[in-house]
């Protein structure tokens, strides 16, 4: 509602100043304001700054060309993003836990098959660099580099956002 139409503010008191407001601060201001979002891991503020950080660090989110992953549910989102120095595979909740998902993709630059390995973690309990866990199951490579029905772990989590390092064999 109300609290989206108007900025976001430094802190619950409104912030920069004492003074009388020219306009009406947002409803909400006690949680929707930069101090209280930026103290909590698992903020749309954190998480929006974790992934600027993520796409600064890696090229190929900047400037890699694109191919899409398909998927069986319209809520995963997923594609990949390559330079001839790096290939990522971003994978995306748009809502909701999620344990009936597959993701299917014809062919891929990398025909000599690949492995994968998890570099960021954007879930509810916060945002940013991230290993390799052990349950991280690995796609089963066709020979045009493509695979079907992948799923990279049993459950992704309510829109979580994972990003994973392609690792050539």
């Amino acid at each position: 509602g109300d609290v989206y139409k108007r900025q976001m503010h430094w802190s619950s008191d409104g912030g920069f100043s004492t003074g009388e407001p020219w306009q009406d601060y947002a409803g909400k201001l006690d949680v929707a304001n930069v101090e209280t979002q930026a103290a909590d891991p698992a903020s749309l503020f954190n998480r929006y700054r974790e992934l600027i950080q993520l796409r600064n660090r890696e090229p190929a989110l900047r400037r890699g060309k694109l191919a899409h992953v398909g998927s069986s549910t319209r809520r995963i989102y997923s594609f990949f993003r390559y330079t001839p120095d790096e290939s990522l595979l971003v994978l995306q909740n748009l809502g909701g836990p999620r344990d009936d998902y597959g993701l299917f993709l014809d062919q891929s630059p990398w025909p000599g098959g690949y492995g994968l390995e998890l570099i960021f973690v954007a879930d509810s309990s916060g945002a940013g660099p991230a290993e390799s866990p052990a349950d991280l199951v690995q796609p089963e490579i066709d020979d045009a580099g493509g695979f079907s029905n992948y799923r990279p772990f049993e459950s992704l989590d309510d829109r979580g956002t994972y990003v994973f390092r392609v690792i050539p064999d």
